[in-house]
This record gives structure tokens, C-alpha cells and sequence, in this order.
């Protein structure tokens, strides 16, 4: 039996020009989509409850990637294919492409609600570490401290938006809170606790007033403050005496900013320098060495962020895995495109009041 040889001229002339006309424009159609995504913006399904009442489970979010500037590639390879030989720390240098952005027509301020991979997980490329939506609270070069729950900026105490929550133990007199009530409120993670008619609920200061005045309510007072994880602790020592309400001070480095190696600074910046900077310090008999070489004092490469959830007793956030470096940002979460409420009816799913509308 004889096969035929078929060259790409005549493959190309057995299809039906129609079809030809068909797979030219599903291919450009197909390019113009990836290059919108990748560009400009992308929708982004919200599942957490870290920004609950300024960003709800079931929104769809409309991911502003031209205001910063889009971030280009990281790697020469898909990063689904260099993980499976690869981990961040062990990947050599020549694989690594330089961090850089195509220009935007905005910079980062405070108060902006960004995406970002989340500076952990550092067995991971940064574009495969997991994606989250937080507020920036502090800019590069800002001293973040937090004080009785007051956020202070520059020694300048923050006021809060409405939407800020914190966790509050509510007593009432008899049996459970109506629970149509809390509905009423977008309260979707009320939490009755042991023994007695208590409950652990998040609120902001509207919630909390409107609830005081519940018949039935006899005690509302601020849950106290979990201390956070000593495991790895991204600010040093220190920062094991810390807890969510009262935390810092810290000082966010900026591209450039030169800080002197003391055993202080050594410890409180050591975990940033190692991880996101990718420079290797040691503590050799009361000397710093960067990459083997003595040093005195190290200048940053790059900027970074402070960054809280909006639920401030149930996120995780800076306070946590610490500070965002530039080159983990995605883009700026500029408004709402869809939202559904995956526990209502099919008919109550969508909320209509929120499609299609803006975040400031």
C-alpha cells in the first residue's frame, strides 16, 4: 500500500475556504482574548471571607492590569512544566527571567485594594503561588504600627472605612439570634460558642450598634487578639510577642533603601532578604556575610507593601507572611463584574446591586 505524502500546500488547499476563512478568525479572536487577559484586565472568581463587606463570596472581580503596568513573563518555560524539575530556591539563575512591567498610567497608593501572589509557599515560582485581594495599608518607606487595633502610618493614627470588621463576643439572654436577623446584616460567619447563649461573630461599628439594640442582647464586647503563628516568623524574634491588635513597628524597605546589618535589622529583615530578594545572608561570629562576602549594611532592590484584609480578626495577611515585594503584584481590583450567592435560590443567586460596580 502507497502513502501519500502530504505537504503543507496541499493539506492547506483541501480545506474549504469558508473553513480556512473560519479557523484564521477563531485563531486571531483567540489571541485578542489572551492578550486582553494578560494585558489589560482579567475576571477573577472571590471565594474568602479575609474582605468580607468590601469584597463578598461569589463575586467575580474585575482585575485592572494596565494601571500598574503588566507584569511580563517570569519564566522561559510554562511554569506548569518547570515545576515538575524546579522549585524557586533551587531553580538556577539562567532560567529565571529579570522581574519588569510594561509602563501603566498609575502607581500603587495607599488605601487600593490589589492582587498579588501571596508571598509564601516558596517551593513555588511566584506566578503558581496563591492568588488573594488585600488593602494596602502601607507604602514603601511608610513605618506601620498597630496599636490597641489603630492602625498608625507615620505615627499618624488611620480612621477606619466602613467596612472594617473585627470579631465581637455577643451574649444574649435566651436561646439563639434569629438568624434571619443576621442575614439581615451579611453576617456569614456567626459562631455560637460552648457553654452559655454566646457567639463569636465579625463586625463593623454599624453592625455592632444596630445589634446592641437587639431585644435579647446583653453583652457586646472585642474579642481578644490571636496571637500569630511563631513558626518562621517573617519580622524576627520580636514579632513573637505580637498578635493581630497590636503589632510592629515596622519599616517597609523601598528600591534602594540602604539599612545597616546590626543584629536588629539582621533578624527583623533576614527572611525577606533570603526569600524575595534572593540574597543569602549569614551570622558569622558577630559579622554579616551576603553570599559569602562581609558586609555593613544591604541596599533593597525592590519595593514593598503592607497589606490587611478588611475582616481584620479573620485574614490572613502581612501580619502573617509578611511584606509584598513589587514583583508579586498582579493588578488593582477595580470593581465588581458579576456576584452570585451560592447559598440562596436560583432565582436569589444574583446580586443585582453589585454587578457592575466600582471599588474605590
Amino acid at each position: 500500500m502507497i502513502r501519500k505524502k502530504y505537504t503543507r500546500k496541499k493539506i492547506t488547499a483541501l480545506l474549504h475556504p469558508i473553513i480556512r476563512e473560519w479557523l484564521k478568525a477563531l485563531l486571531i479572536a483567540v489571541f485578542i482574548i489572551l492578550g486582553i487577559r494578560y494585558l489589560v484586565f482579567d475576571l477573577v472568581s472571590y471565594s474568602g471571607s479575609s474582605m468580607e463587606r468590601t469584597l463578598l463570596k461569589g463575586d467575580v472581580l474585575v482585575v485592572n492590569k494596565y494601571n500598574y503596568g503588566s507584569r511580563l513573563p517570569m519564566r522561559i518555560l510554562p511554569q506548569s512544566w518547570t515545576n515538575l524539575f524546579f522549585s524557586t530556591d533551587t531553580l538556577p539563575r539562567v532560567q529565571q527571567l529579570p522581574y519588569g512591567r510594561l509602563p501603566g498610567n498609575r502607581d500603587i497608593q495607599h488605601n487600593d485594594l490589589v492582587f498579588f501572589n501571596t508571598p509564601s509557599f516558596h517551593h513555588l515560582a511566584i506566578d503558581m503561588r496563591r492568588p488573594r485581594a488585600k488593602r494596602i495599608m502601607a507604602m514603601p518607606g511608610d513605618t506601620l504600627e498597630i496599636r490597641k487595633s489603630v492602625v498608625f502610618k507615620n505615627n499618624i493614627a488611620l480612621e477606619y472605612n466602613d467596612n472594617i470588621q473585627f470579631n465581637f463576643l455577643v451574649e444574649t439572654r435566651r436561646g439563639k439570634i434569629d438568624e434571619n436577623f443576621l442575614e439581615g446584616l451579611t453576617i456569614s460567619e456567626a459562631r455560637k460558642l460552648r457553654g452559655g447563649n454566646r457567639y463569636l461573630l465579625p463586625l463593623t461599628r454599624e453592625m455592632k450598634d444596630t445589634l446592641q439594640k437587639r431585644p435579647g442582647i446583653t453583652h457586646i464586647r472585642k474579642s481578644p487578639a490571636d496571637f500569630l503563628p511563631e513558626i518562621n516568623p517573617p519580622f524576627g524574634k520580636d514579632a513573637q510577642k505580637w498578635n493581630s491588635d497590636n503589632f510592629g513597628p515596622v519599616v517597609v524597605p523601598f528600591k534602594g533603601m540602604t539599612i545597616d546589618l546590626d543584629s536588629a535589622n539582621f533578624d527583623k529583615y533576614f527572611y525577606h532578604i533570603l526569600y524575595h530578594e534572593r540574597v543569602k545572608p549569614e551570622w558569622r561570629n558577630d559579622s554579616v556575610f551576603m553570599e559569602s562576602r562581609y558586609a555593613t549594611d544591604y541596599t533593597f532592590r525592590m519595593n514593598y507593601y503592607f497589606v490587611m484584609g478588611d475582616n481584620r480578626h479573620n485574614t490572613t495577611d502581612s501580619r502573617m507572611w509578611g511584606l509584598v515585594p513589587e514583583n508579586h503584584i498582579k493588578g488593582r481590583v477595580s470593581g465588581v463584574f458579576l456576584s452570585f450567592d451560592k447559598e440562596s435560590g436560583l432565582i436569589g443567586a444574583i446580586r443585582w446591586k453589585r454587578i457592575l460596580s466600582r471599588l474605590d
